[in-house]
């Protein structure tokens, strides 16, 4: 009997020593039987970055194929959920089981989105914000008391405004955030 590399596992139960030898002549001298059983899990999976402030990381199982339902989830970290959330940057390994036993295992690594890299250039009533990293970013403007004034998406954006405290809060494409805080005398 040829067997091809991979993940097997046994199909049947030893009640004894006989019945086992019996099961492996039969599944090695006629045609046809198979012995193992390949095990044919696989995944689609979509993973988001951690910010660099707060956990933020994701690892999403969309969707698993092969095998036989159900499906019993267990992560390195010792979660048994399907999907896991809130995390930091580093590796999760998931290993997947299905109802004959067959076990599925598989990395990934969160990484650490890049940072924001945005400063306010003030010119008496009037700010610039400067976006030294590039990335596209979303800028919005509130007051001291959180009432927004603009949403806007830009590199830089000049505002004509009253006295006061003022802050922006940029947000980037992986839900990232920097709150830059600043007065207008």
């Amino acid at each position: 009997m040829e067997v091809n590399m991979g993940k097997y596992f046994f199909m049947g139960q030893i009640r004894s020593m006989k019945f086992f030898i019996i099961f492996l002549i039969i599944n090695f001298l006629i045609p046809g039987r198979e012995l193992l059983a390949q095990c044919d899990i696989s995944l689609e999976s979509s993973i988001t970055p951690s910010c660099s402030e707060n956990p933020s990381g994701s690892i999403i199982i969309n969707k698993v194929t092969g095998g036989k339902r159900p499906f019993i989830f267990r992560w390195s970290n010792g979660s048994t959920k399907r999907s896991l959330d809130k995390l930091e940057a580093g590796e999760y390994k998931l290993s997947i089981s299905d109802a004959d036993g067959c076990v599925h295992t598989q990395s990934f690594n969160i990484v650490y989105s890049d940072p924001i890299l945005a400063s306010i250039d003030i010119d008496q009533n009037s700010t610039r914000v400067i976006n030294a990293g590039g990335k596209k970013l979303n800028f919005m403007l509130f007051t001291s008391g959180n009432q927004l004034i603009s949403n806007k998406e830009s590199t830089d954006r000049n505002t004509v405004l009253n006295q006061g405290e003022y802050y922006y809060l940029i947000v980037d494409n992986s839900g990232c955030s920097k709150r830059l805080d600043f007065l207008i005398e």
